[in-house]
């Protein structure tokens, strides 16, 4: 009879731990499938977030080509820039050189004007 309340004893307390085993197998179904649905969600919101991502680098791209494009433009327009202003400079230089021998010819051509106007006068 000692032998067989051990056993009942042993067989009791099995039998506990297997309901307790159950109850924790049961509980770690119930998470596991809560883990796999909120996996499911976050590979959802992952896959938006990347198709976004992607949209953000390839607009991000286009953006660095066109400012790429931009700086060029900027470089080349100032050599132009400063070009033009180099040729500006030899113009006005130039200007200046035309200017004065126009005004010579200017007051060579008056000196000759007075002239002719004083040998008109002579002759009448």
């Amino acid at each position: 009879t000692t032998e067989l309340n051990k056993t009942n004893a042993a067989l009791n307390s099995t039998q506990e731990e297997l309901e307790s085993s159950q109850q924790n197998f049961a509980e770690s179904s119930e998470l596991l499938g809560e883990t796999r649905s909120k996996l499911q969600t976050t590979e959802e919101k992952l896959e938006v977030v990347t198709t976004e991502l992607n949209k953000t680098n390839a607009a991000l791209n286009s953006t660095q080509e066109e400012l790429e494009s931009s700086q060029q433009n900027f470089t080349e327009s100032n050599e132009l820039l400063g070009e033009t202003k180099s040729k500006l400079q030899t113009t006005e230089e130039k200007l200046e050189v035309v200017t004065t021998e126009l005004n010579k010819t200017n007051a060579a051509l008056n000196s000759t004007q007075e002239e002719l106007e004083s040998s008109s006068a002579k002759l009448h």
